[in-house]
């Protein structure tokens, strides 16, 4: 039985391999692994329905190695294989013992049977055979994803004593031995999560799992383009809300300390209010003229297009900063020694 390590590995072993046609030994040396493992690693993918184009070449008794499905697809598949996001972790029983795993189940829910045999779960292959029971139910009888899958969802697909017995009657427990991705915020409320012993560190682990696991930006892209509503649809707008007074730029910021300013979340109400207000104001347009290579003895090319670029026009309408849509003002309140006397417009 191969582990789940093992098959991990086969990811960098398939971005290798859609490179182009390489041999055996080529593949080895880039990965850094022996040519058996090599070989290893092909027959895995082989076992996972993974296509492998194999051409001898005409000199020698080599062979060259593509793939041949697009990366995204084969990829997509090593996900389903191991479990991984939106897939369930597939059962390793035998495949005729997972058949009548479902017949025995279709028997409860049309009624044949009254309940599940007698110690059917007190068993080592408990969560096995809930890795088989548990996607039918998901897909044919509560037709929920399982992160809006609750309680009473649970007592129709008849799966509500194994929950009470085996998983202290928690949803989120009974789910989690077949979707191990799933958080218990998606869940909806969870007590006590985001207070007492080690609270701090699971709001960093939940709003760094939301940044690099479940949003499609970049950290570079994050300031622009995170907003309350990414929070809300992946389960987290309590902590927005009850904890980081519903800012996003303070929920990134405490999950990762400094690495970000204020101004550059385009989705923060009050980056611009107050006298931090006014220091926002300053850096940001001075990183803005820095980043157009603009001295400031050539400040006169600065144009409202490059405040829009830049997502800042809010920041010459503000009242706060009093710039009046003025972009002089602007500057001179970012660079006072190329003006003179500093004038905010206030």
């Amino acid at each position: 039985m191969t582990d789940r390590k093992t098959y991990l590995k086969l990811y960098d072993f398939c971005i290798v391999l859609n490179r182009g046609s390489g041999t055996t030994d080529d593949i080895a040396q880039e990965l850094g692994i022996t040519i058996r493992t090599a070989e290893r690693r092909l027959a895995l993918l082989k076992q996972a329905g993974i296509e492998i184009d194999r051409t001898r070449e005409s000199w020698e008794n080599r062979y060259t190695n593509k793939l041949k499905e697009p990366l995204e697809t084969v990829l997509k598949k090593l996900d389903a294989l191991l479990g991984i996001r939106p897939h369930p972790v597939p059962s390793l029983l035998p495949e005729e013992k997972q058949e009548e795993i479902l017949r025995t189940y279709n028997d409860l829910l049309e009624g044949r049977i009254r309940h599940w045999p007698y110690h059917f779960f007190d068993c080592k292959e408990r969560e096995e055979k809930l890795r088989v029971i548990i996607p039918h139910a998901l897909e044919e009888i509560i037709k929920k994803a399982p992160a809006k899958t609750r309680r009473k969802d649970l007592e129709k697909a008849k799966l509500s004593r194994v929950r009470d017995i085996h998983y202290k009657g928690s949803a989120y427990r009974l789910l989690k031995t077949t979707y191990p991705w799933l958080q218990p915020w998606e869940m909806g409320k969870v007590r006590r999560m985001w207070s007492g012993k080690g609270a701090d560190e699971r709001k960093k682990q939940a709003i760094t799992w939301l940044v690099e696991e479940m949003l499609p930006y970049t950290l570079e892209e994050l300031p622009e383009r995170i907003s309350v509503d990414d929070f809300v649809r992946h389960g987290l707008g309590g902590l927005l809300c009850g904890h980081f007074n519903t800012s996003p730029y303070e929920a990134v910021n405490f999950a990762y300390p400094g690495r970000f300013k204020k101004w550059q979340f385009y989705y923060s109400r009050d980056k611009w209010s107050g006298k931090e207000g006014f220091e926002n104001a300053r850096e940001a347009i001075r990183a803005m003229v820095e980043d157009l290579g603009i001295s400031p003895s050539e400040l006169k090319k600065v144009k409202v297009e490059h405040f829009e670029k830049y997502r800042l026009s809010g920041l010459l309408t503000s009242k706060n900063l009093g710039f009046r849509r003025s972009i002089k003002r602007a500057l001179q309140h970012a660079y006072p020694e190329a003006y003179g006397k500093e004038k905010t417009g206030k």
